[in-house]
Formats: structure tokens, C-alpha cells, sequence
């Protein structure tokens, strides 16, 4: 019997065999398909699936043959399978999508419409050739094949994109292998982080001498410091960790520079206008005698006029606002006017010495020397020393000058005035005009025998003194008296009352019984 080569699997007679046939057999098991190996084409037509080569024993089959072309319509990327033997594959892809040759192992991707040479090393399909010691082209090897496709250069040119598809080189940028020039040759200047840049014409980058370079002749570095001004009217400076700008600057390229500092950030983030130092997050120095800081709204809407407004890390957090002529905070009382005020329901707090000493609480209510409001009313005074509150009236010897009005719904129902130089009057609204008359006062009497005044002691200090209990004077004069006996708060807290013994409807009573008295008496005297 027989036997075939590993590789091609070509015949190999036994002594002795095939005779009388022995020249059909070799043309048909040796010479064709050495043939076949070393010149034949197997045409491939790929699927939708991986297609395996076929192999056969001294018989032709596709994976002998030297070159494979690929054609068909897989729709998607699929593997040529090769036999595990060693062999070369010149192999072309027609199949529109990139196609694999493999035995086993991963094998190599054949793009779509490429010829590549490929080697069966007996266990993985890999690329028989991967270098060349050198290469002539017949022409320039395109920019779509990795070349530049270029075949001449201009001495010390940089190659460039020209165009999405083309490089090019030219006069216009220039390495000498140290300094790059823009339109120039370049000459020996001092480096920028190894080398320099040199330009020539109206927006060019240019030196001044040994440390700076400029741009368009407004921006240039000088050591670790970068400048840029706009038409050389102010400038910009770089350092390590912060910013400076500067104002009205003087010199020429080649000449010392000096500069006005204006404005710093530096490396803490703290920004200082007017100081070169800043200690704080804003720091504004005035060095004239003009406005410090000025904020100019130029919007002619009267919907919103702020010109600051300083807020918390969120929405939830306090907020100040400074503003005039508009509508922001939603009232529209606010148009034509200055106001300072707050937002979120947060409070506007007067500080002096890192101490609260006064607030207008969110809903409006004045605070002095508190931070609670004591009783239901708006206002609400503590004093922090001897003295209480002090009201001054410095239009000496006027009558009737009002130091303090109570009002109801705009109409005055009690003031506090001045009667000459030293008298001080208080006083409950009493016109004529606001009252009709009924007629004389009677029952005054029962209403005074009804009181009863007593001595008792203060529960807080134990000081004896002399009056009435709220409760009961209410019961015989309701209007001088306020709050419920035995009211507390919604925390159970106390709610104690109050009361007014010398009100117009006590005072009233006791003068209609003194009348009454000195008429009685009068006529005793008479009798």
C-alpha cells in the first residue's frame, strides 16, 4: 500500500507498486498536484458559516493549492480554516467584509479587497512576511497607506495636513531641530522648554532678549511669568500656583517692561483688587479716595434690579441681596426705591464685634438686645446695660412732638408726645369725633365697691406691694385688662395677664363718683 507526504499529501509507492501504471499514478498523485502547490488557485465561495478547506490523499483538494481567492456573499466577517500543516497561502479577499485564516488558533484577518502572504507554521496561521530591508516605490506611497504622499521635501520643512486626505511641506514651518520657525527661518534664540518659536509679521510671537517672548507684542513670557495684553493697553502674568493682571504697561521688545499690578488671584484662591497680597476670599484696597467698590445694573427692566446677591451652599441657605428700582423680591413697593434685604425666610441680622445685636426677623418683626420675640407684638427691646431704650428729641422746647405713634390699620390710637421742655404725655386716642355720646356715667359706685384692692408680695421677690388681681379686675372692668386667667402657650408655658388700673373707663368712674361725693357733701354743708 501506498503512503502520503505530511504536507501536500502527495503518493509515495511501496516498493514494487503501481506496476505497468506507474506513469499515471505519478502524473495524478505526484506531478499535478506539486502543480496544483505550488501554482494552483482555489476559488472560495464564503456563506453565512466559517468554511474549512478541503484535504484528500494524493487527489486534488482545495487547501494544496498556493492561492486562494475568496469570494461569495457572507454578509459578515467568518474563518477560512486551514489544515494543521505547514504551508504558504498567497491569499485575496473579495468578500466585502474582512475575513479570517486560521487553523485552531486565532489566525489572521484578511481586510476586504487585500492580497496578503500568509504561512502556516503547523499549529496557527501567521504573516510569512514582516520586513524588507529596503523598498523602492515606483511612486509616493499614499496618505491612505500610511505613507505622505510626497516625493520631495523642502530642507528643515515640516510635513503637514494640507487638506483631510493630503500632507504637504513647505517654507512656512521650519525646525532646524532645535528652534521652529513661522513664516522665517528660524535663527539661535533662547529655548522654551528646549526650543523656541520665531515669526515673522503683524500677529507674530517675538523676542525681547534673553528671557521674553511676545505675541502680536502683547502677550510674552519672562521666566516662569506669561503676559498678555490686549493693544499693549494692560496684561495678564501667569506664576506658579496664581494669576496677576496689570494695567498700563510700559517698555519695547528688547527693553525692561514694567507694569501697574491691578488685580491677584493667588494660589489659596483668594482674589485682591487694588492689593498685591490678598487675605481674603474677596479683597478690595482703595487707594483713592473714589468708591472702593462700585455695582452698576444697566438693565432698564423693573423686573429685576439686584445688583448683589450673596447666597448659602443651597437653596435652603441664608441669602442677602442689595438692589434698587425693581420688582425681584416679588413686591412690587420695592420699584423706584434702594433696599437691602434677605431671602429663603432667613433673618437680617445687625452685627457690631462678631455680636447679633439687632435683627428684623423673617416675618417681618424688630428685634434689639434679643434674638426671641417676647410677647405677640413686633417689636421687641432687651436691654444689655442700665438703660432700656432711649427716645431723643432734640427739637428743643416743642410741644407735641411725637416720640412714639400706635396705629390700627393706619389710624393713630395712642402716641407717646412732649408737653413743653420736660413733660411727657401717654395718651389714648379720645377725639369727640370718633365717639357718640350716650349720656351721664351711672353705676359707678357699684363698679368701685365691686374692686378689690389688696396688699400681697411678688413670687420672684417676695416685695410687698399693693393692687388687684388681674382676673378680678377684669370681671368689673373687662377693657383694662388682657389675656385669660390661666392661659398658657402651645408649649404649656404661662401666657400671664395684664391690666391697665388708670385706663378712661376706671378713671372715668372714679371721677363721676367723686363728683357724686363733693355734690353729697355740698349739700350736707348746705343743710
Amino acid at each position: 500500500m501506498p503512503s502520503y507526504t505530511t504536507s501536500l499529501r502527495l503518493v509515495q509507492p511501496a516498493t514494487g507498486e503501481y506496476s505497468g501504471t506507474w506513469g499515471t499514478e505519478v502524473n495524478n498523485g505526484l506531478t499535478a498536484l506539486v502543480d496544483a502547490s505550488i501554482a494552483g488557485t482555489s476559488s472560495i465561495t464564503m456563506t453565512a458559516a466559517n468554511f474549512t478547506l478541503t484535504t484528500a490523499n494524493g487527489a486534488s483538494d482545495q487547501s494544496r493549492a498556493m492561492f486562494l481567492v475568496l469570494g461569495g456573499t457572507p454578509g459578515a466577517s467568518f474563518a477560512v480554516i486551514v489544515p494543521s500543516v505547514s504551508k504558504l497561502y498567497f491569499v485575496t479577499n473579495n468578500t466585502g467584509f474582512a475575513q479570517t485564516v486560521r487553523t485552531s488558533g486565532t489566525g489572521i484577518s484578511v481586510p476586504n479587497g487585500a492580497s496578503m502572504t500568509l504561512r502556516c507554521d503547523g499549529t496557527n496561521v501567521v504573516v510569512a512576511q514582516n520586513y524588507f530591508a529596503s523598498m523602492t516605490l515606483g511612486s509616493a506611497l499614499p496618505v491612505a497607506s500610511g505613507g505622505t504622499g510626497l516625493t520631495s521635501y523642502t530642507s528643515g520643512g515640516v510635513v503637514y495636513a494640507s487638506s483631510a486626505s493630503a500632507l504637504a511641506t513647505g517654507s512656512g514651518l521650519v525646525f532646524d531641530g532645535t528652534n521652529l520657525g513661522i513664516g522665517v527661518t528660524p535663527s539661535a534664540w533662547s529655548s522654551i522648554q528646549g526650543g523656541a518659536i520665531q515669526t515673522s509679521g503683524a500677529g507674530a510671537i517675538w523676542s525681547t532678549g534673553v528671557t521674553d517672548v511676545f505675541l502680536s507684542q502683547n502677550t510674552f513670557f519672562n521666566g516662569n511669568y506669561r503676559y498678555v495684553g490686549p493693544n499693549a493697553a494692560s496684561a495678564y502674568r501667569q506664576l506658579s500656583g496664581g494669576h496677576q493682571w496689570f494695567t498700563a504697561p510700559s517698555g519695547t521688545a528688547g527693553n525692561t517692561i514694567s507694569f501697574t499690578q491691578a488685580m491677584t488671584l493667588d494660589a489659596s484662591g483668594n482674589l485682591g483688587i487694588g492689593i498685591t497680597s490678598p487675605s481674603y476670599p474677596l479683597h478690595i484696597s482703595k487707594t483713592t479716595s473714589v468708591y472702593s467698590a462700585y455695582i452698576n445694573n444697566p438693565s432698564t427692566s423693573t423686573s429685576d434690579y439686584n445688583v448683589l446677591l450673596l447666597t448659602g451652599a443651597s437653596s435652603g441657605m441664608p441669602a442677602m441681596m442689595v438692589g434698587a428700582g425693581g420688582t425681584a423680591v416679588g413686591n412690587a413697593g420695592l420699584q423706584g426705591v434702594g433696599y437691602v434685604g434677605t431671602q429663603n425666610n432667613t433673618p437680617l441680622v445687625f452685627v457690631t464685634n462678631d455680636t447679633a445685636r439687632a435683627r428684623i426677623t423673617s416675618g417681618g418683626d424688630l428685634l434689639v438686645g434679643t434674638t426671641t420675640l417676647a410677647g405677640a407684638g413686633g417689636i421687641s427691646f432687651q436691654s444689655q446695660g442700665t438703660g432700656f431704650a432711649d427716645i431723643n428729641n432734640n427739637n428743643a422746647g416743642a410741644t407735641g412732638y411725637v416720640f412714639s405713634s400706635f396705629r390700627r390699620s393706619s389710624v393713630e390710637i395712642g402716641s407717646i408726645t412732649q408737653n413743653g421742655t420736660t413733660a411727657v404725655l401717654y395718651n389714648t386716642t379720645s377725639d369727640y369725633r370718633l365717639k357718640t355720646r350716650i349720656g351721664s356715667i351711672a353705676g359707678h359706685g357699684e363698679r368701685i365697691d365691686a374692686l378689690s384692692p389688696m396688699e400681697f408680695n411678688w413670687n420672684a421677690d417676695g416685695r410687698r406691694a399693693r393692687g388687684f388681681f388681674a382676673h378680678e379686675f377684669q370681671a368689673v372692668y373687662p377693657d383694662s385688662v388682657t389675656g385669660t386667667k390661666n392661659a398658657v402657650d402651645e408649649e404649656g408655658r404661662p401666657v400671664y395677664q395684664a391690666m391697665q388700673a388708670a385706663s378712661p373707663e376706671v378713671m372715668a368712674d372714679v371721677i363721676a363718683e367723686l363728683q357724686s361725693l363733693r355734690a353729697r357733701v355740698a349739700a350736707l354743708e348746705q343743710a
